[in-house]
């Protein structure tokens, strides 16, 4: 089976227990509340099959909206409200890293709204561990996924038959 974005996020996040909202999560929300109908500028966190990263578009963003989300699950990191934006989207706050008002990067501690810490410093602050089997892996798994052939290697997968008179996998 092929390895998905969860994988990574939960890999990301083994050892912590910031599955579920942190205990901040209720003040974060009210302060978010309070911010309706002002500008924000948001980190999302994107989460595809190759890795977990994190988006800083730098572009404000008018706060319409806090919504109740109907099926919060820990599991997924699908929280129990989403942030409705003037663009028409309905982020949930499971993949925000950060709300700011103000600035987009480098906010002062004033301006923040919502800052879930645990994934933050994983993302924006952790530390990175490419190696050239890692990056090698990745890159076939792209090209497979390119030239269309079926076949993805497993990212997890070792690279100790890794011969270049053999061909393609």
């Amino acid at each position: 089976m092929p390895d998905t974005g969860s994988t990574h996020l939960v890999t990301l996040l083994r050892g912590t227990s910031a599955l579920w909202p942190s205990r901040e999560y209720d003040r974060q929300l009210a302060k978010l509340r309070s911010a309706i109908g002002t500008h924000i500028y948001l980190v999302e966190m994107r989460v595809d099959d190759l890795h977990v990263s994190a988006r800083f578009p730098g572009k404000s963003h008018e706060l319409l909206a806090i919504v109740d989300f109907p099926k919060p699950d820990p599991a997924r990191r699908l929280y129990p409200h989403l942030v409705l934006l003037d663009d028409g989207r309905g982020i949930n706050l499971g993949r925000i890293l950060r709300i700011s008002r103000q600035r987009p990067y480098a906010p002062s501690a004033g301006d923040l709204l919502y800052d879930d810490n645990t994934l933050s410093d994983a993302l924006l602050h952790g530390e990175r561990a490419l190696s050239k089997a890692r990056i090698r892996l990745i890159a076939r798994r792209q090209l497979a996924e390119h030239v269309n052939t079926g076949h993805m290697p497993r990212l997890d997968a070792t690279d100790e038959d890794d011969d270049p008179t053999q061909s393609a996998r």
